[in-house]
């Protein structure tokens, strides 16, 4: 499968990585197609101005998503092949782009 890979400040590269394993039973593997954090999420728990710890908020904000409570919205304004993901990491830095999304 491919991912995105982080190796350094401004290198981002998409890479080809062997399928993820289930290594416990209350582990489970799910797909997203796309994921963002509306801004006013973040900025109601204080996190504007940089890079968001976001394994640790998904879970709360998934449930909030879930029940409703929070609508995330149109949040992306670039769309990119996948193949072209350290552009949208390019374009994002270079405020460009706010939020992009890759393509398969």
């Amino acid at each position: 499968m491919l991912a995105t890979a982080q190796h350094g400040p401004g290198d981002v590269r998409c890479e080809a990585v062997d399928d993820p394993k289930i290594l416990k039973p209350t582990h489970a593997i799910i797909k997203l197609s796309a994921t963002c954090i509306p801004a006013a999420v973040l900025r109601a728990a204080g996190m504007m101005g940089g890079p968001a710890l976001v394994r640790r908020f998904l879970p709360h904000l998934m449930d909030l998503f879930l029940r409703r409570e929070i609508d995330p919205g149109r949040v992306f304004d670039l769309e990119l092949p996948l193949a072209d993901v350290t552009e949208g990491y390019r374009a994002m830095d270079e405020r460009r782009a706010i939020k992009t999304l890759p393509r398969l």
